[in-house]
């Protein structure tokens, strides 16, 4: 129950933060929410080590160890990037499967305050996976993720839950130009 209720406040806290600390700057600013939501089969078994993209574009790295963990990052220089740009999974060392069956899954979203973007990605969603295939299932998804980032500059490869972002200029804001989109003010979002 205690873990419950902390979740939820966890939750409330980073959605004020969002929406009552920071004011909407008129295209000067953006600030996104990143928040990566593990299952508790998959923490059982490993930790997660996360890199996104930090104020300015610049790469960081976090590791997860709860069920819901999130991050608020504002830019105000633009192009930038922002959201998700690899996620590794660390099996605790001495794991060993006390069930039957792991439903390892791992849902990852990106919203912003000043537009309207709002993406979710599903970077691990492995139901049912026998107890003692857990390790190896993570060992193959770590090296398709190794892969998946390194090749991350092929147009083939889209929805990773990274975007370039860059400004719109005030004739892309106007109702009357071609590219007008009345669901986004000031950004443009271009996936990765």
């Amino acid at each position: 129950m205690k873990k419950l209720i902390f979740t939820i406040m966890l939750g409330l806290m980073g959605g004020m933060a969002l929406t009552s600390c920071i004011d909407n700057a008129n295209g000067k600013r953006l600030s996104t929410m990143l928040t990566i939501e593990p299952s508790q089969d998959l923490l059982d078994a490993c930790d997660i080590e996360i890199t996104y993209k930090g104020e300015g574009g610049i790469d960081l790295t976090d590791t997860i160890t709860t069920t819901k963990w999130f991050k608020i990052i504002v830019n105000d220089s633009f192009p930038t990037e922002v959201g998700l740009v690899n996620l590794r999974y660390l099996v605790k060392p001495g794991f060993k499967p006390t069930k039957d069956f792991y439903d390892l899954d791992c849902r990852c979203e990106l919203k912003a305050k000043e537009d309207d973007l709002r993406s979710w990605t599903y970077p691990l969603n492995l139901n049912l996976v026998a107890g003692d295939k857990v390790v190896s299932y993570l060992d193959l998804i770590n090296i398709q993720v190794k892969e998946t980032v390194e090749d991350a500059a092929r147009p083939e490869i889209a929805e990773t839950g990274l975007y370039t972002v860059e400004r719109k200029t005030p004739a892309e804001n106007d109702s009357t130009s071609k590219e007008y989109d009345p669901t986004t003010k000031y950004f443009k979002f271009t996936a990765k």
